[in-house]
């Protein structure tokens, strides 16, 4: 999940708060 992130986090920009409520998201399961 944390290189996805990285990945994700460059091109979008926005991709921050999108990635921190994911990883919440991810650690509730």
């Amino acid at each position: 999940i944390v290189q996805r992130r990285t990945e994700v986090h460059e091109p979008h920009g926005i991709a921050p708060v999108y990635d921190e409520s994911v990883v919440k998201a991810a650690n509730r399961n």
